[in-house]
């Protein structure tokens, strides 16, 4: 009866790290309804046989945790904050749409909770990332299906599936979503992906390596196992590229940039200080070789919008409002107002059309199209 009860709870945290696959498409909101349900129930569940397991087996009873101390006060916090919010209802339960609030904090809690009780061991705890890495591959491979608008759809008609939407439904236009269902989402859930599997990908070189100098004929499998660990990585930050998250890239970039500096100082390899150091000096050389294109970019592009506009509009017209205003006309407001004191609305239209074709003629020139255009200042 214990082990039937201990392995209930377990397989229940393993369902959780699905989840990320997991939607309702015949409710309201499916990817965040469906997700919040399969995961509550799956809890429920974990924490009610982890009780009766806990009161059958002493040993599997809470222990005492500075982390689970530190989320309860959180708990605590939020509780408070609704109290006194505008609204308690919403901030307690929350709504369809997002499905958080402070009882899904209660929830994740719990688990947690249950967790730390069942995965007692560094190996447990592996296994578990083992199958979070497994899931985000196989959500970036359906990203995939996605880019290309690969049909799958043949499990809707169950109450949980496994889909995505199709090119037209997608409201992020040329994001991907995958079975996440936002973009904003997936690309920070990957990254998490990515951060485990480079762990790993670090230990299995390791090990691979040993195996070689040893000529244990296993090393062939290992390598596979290897292969498709680099593989998946290199897929799942190519999905990270095609959500277009740039605090998700900002943050991988960042965790980069600390793992390189911390390993300069601490390493006790010569060779990994001097590998680590020349990475940091080529990252930063080429973040200012960046900033430096993007500067150059706008500048050049601001100088060509000069000359288009003042062959259009006449060195008078500009002359003449700027003594009256004293406006600087790159700012994105004056520029409105400029446009609108002295052009006609479709004067602004074939002002449009003559900077598009000068543009279009010349090809030997970067340009910023949102800084060259004036889109937003046809009212």
């Amino acid at each position: 009866m214990n082990r039937y009860l201990f392995w209930i709870v377990r397989l229940c945290i393993i369902g959780i790290i699905l989840a990320p696959l997991v939607l309702s498409p015949h409710t309201v909101f499916p990817f965040v309804v469906g997700k919040s349900l399969w995961i509550r129930s799956l809890i429920i569940i974990a924490v009610t046989s982890f009780s009766i397991l806990a009161f059958r087996k002493p040993e599997f009873r809470p222990k005492f945790s500075k982390i689970l101390i530190v989320f309860g006060i959180f708990i605590l916090i939020n509780f408070v904050a609704a109290v006194y919010g505008s609204s308690f209802t919403k901030s307690f339960w929350s709504n369809w749409e997002r499905m958080d609030g402070v009882l899904e904090l209660i929830f994740w809690f719990l688990i947690l909770v249950v967790a730390v009780s069942t995965f007692r061991n560094l190996d447990d705890w592996k296994v578990l990332f083992r199958v979070n890495i497994c899931v985000g591959f196989v959500v970036a491979v359906l990203s995939v299906g996605q880019l290309f608008n690969i049909d799958f759809t043949f499990l809707s008609f169950l109450p949980f599936t496994v889909m995505y939407l199709g090119e037209e439904e997608v409201y992020t236009v040329g994001r991907i979503t995958s079975t996440v269902g936002n973009p904003t989402f997936l690309g920070p859930y990957l990254a998490i992906v990515v951060i485990m599997a480079s762990g790993f990908l670090y230990e299995r070189v390791r090990t691979l390596y040993d195996l070689i100098i040893s000529k244990y004929s296993i090393w062939n499998r290992d390598l596979i196992f290897t292969v498709l660990l680099f593989l998946g990585i290199l897929l799942s930050l190519w999905v990270i590229l095609l959500t277009g998250s740039r605090g998700t890239l900002l943050g991988l970039a960042s965790s980069l940039l600390l793992l390189f500096l911390v390993l300069l100082f601490v390493s006790n390899n010569l060779w990994v200080r001097i590998l680590s150091g020349l990475t940091l000096v080529g990252f930063i050389g080429s973040l200012i070789l960046v900033i430096w294109i993007n500067d150059y970019i706008k500048y050049q592009t601001i100088e060509i919008r000069n000359e288009i506009v003042t062959e259009f509009v006449g060195n008078e017209k500009i002359y003449s409002y700027y003594l009256k205003t004293n406006i600087d006309l790159d700012e994105g407001l004056e520029k409105q107002q400029y446009f609108n004191s002295i052009l006609t609305r479709e004067e602004q239209e074939s002002l449009l059309s003559f900077l598009n074709n000068s543009v279009s003629k010349k090809k030997d020139i970067f340009c910023d199209p949102e800084a060259l255009f004036f889109q937003e200042l046809l009212i």
